[in-house]
């Protein structure tokens, strides 16, 4: 017993749930004071425990706890009944309109609990990055979750990545973008902060915002970003870190000098001086996918990291790094 024994000594059988003669842990064992919602300890539980756990008798799985450094965790949730017969409730009473949203409600328990025991690991992982002094946001890392997940719920795992980035500090991200494009790249949870690309990188030197989302464009101030962060990349204080292409916009994602390591990176970026562009242009023939932007201030080109280069053209390589293609958003 947990806890005090008080009252007087009876002798029990101590038997389970299910109405079977067999289901008997102990016969003729003394106990002292037990009345209803009492807990016994079992140290020894043989075919009780977890390994040979059944549905017998549509019983539900019970609640299963570890201990660990004197702290109580949950491995697995309690089931709930409903779960058990959700698939049965929909095959035999299928154009039952109640029957189906009963199923729905079922299937919603089981992603809520699924998704809250997804977030305690995501909170683990960040605070572990922490620990480590590691940036929280991997776009490499999100983009396999992406593409496991499929393009139906690229939009449903926004939201999700975006939540689990901002479960131990509040991710603040400085946007020379369009708002909305923004959102669709990362969700709803950021704190939005927006600039114009110069200030944009002043922002992230300063640590005012985590690290930066600026969208490729032509227009004479954005060229003026473009050139000034291949100024800031040559002196090694800020980097490209990712890009993302969603339908026709062209997004790089910036960060401080040394933000993201590197792993298998699969793109490469340049920057050319304007009077290359028409050289420049035509090495999107033998370039991968090539994203490719020409402005009065010089041309930015993103292609294969593996693209070798004309040696004459003499471009300032902006760093290597992967990519996300978005095909959809919020």
């Amino acid at each position: 017993m947990l806890n005090a024994q008080e009252g007087t000594e009876a002798i029990y059988d101590i038997v389970g749930p299910v109405c079977e003669s067999t289901d008997c842990f102990l016969k003729g064992v003394a106990l002292r004071g037990v009345a209803k919602g009492d807990i016994l300890l079992f140290k020894q539980v043989g075919a009780y425990g977890a390994s040979m756990a059944s549905h017998y008798n549509s019983r539900p799985k019970i609640l299963e706890l570890a201990l660990e450094g004197g702290v109580l965790k949950v491995i697995r949730a309690r089931e709930e009944f409903s779960s058990l017969v959700a698939d049965e409730r929909a095959c035999l009473q299928e154009s039952s309109l109640e029957s189906q949203r009963a199923q729905i409600d079922a299937l919603d328990a089981q992603i809520s609990a699924l998704l809250t025991k997804r977030f305690e690991v995501a909170r683990r992982i960040a605070q572990h990055k922490r620990a480590q002094n590691l940036p929280i946001y991997n776009p490499a890392r999100e983009a396999q979750i992406y593409a496991q997940v499929g393009g139906q719920l690229e939009s449903v795992y926004t939201e999700i990545l975006g939540i689990s980035r901002g479960l131990i500090h509040p991710e603040q991200v400085g946007v020379s973008a369009h708002t909305s494009t923004a959102r669709r790249l990362l969700g709803q949870k950021f704190k939005l902060k927006l600039y114009n690309p110069l200030v944009l990188f002043e922002a992230i030197l300063l640590k005012g915002v985590d690290y930066g989302l600026l969208e490729v464009r032509a227009s004479h101030a954005y060229a003026q970003g473009l050139k000034a962060l291949a100024g800031h990349i040559a002196q090694q204080r800020l980097e490209i870190a990712h890009s993302f292409r969603i339908a026709n916009v062209w997004c790089l994602l910036v960060g401080r000098f040394g933000f993201l390591a590197q792993n298998n990176p699969t793109r490469k970026a340049w920057w050319f001086a304007p009077t290359a562009q028409q050289e420049v242009q035509a090495l999107l023939k033998i370039c991968k996918d090539p994203y490719f932007s020409a402005t009065p201030l010089g041309c930015l080109l993103e292609a294969n990291a593996d693209l070798e280069l004309p040696t004459p053209l003499a471009p300032l390589c902006l760093g290597a790094y992967s990519t996300t293609r978005r095909k959809s958003g919020v």
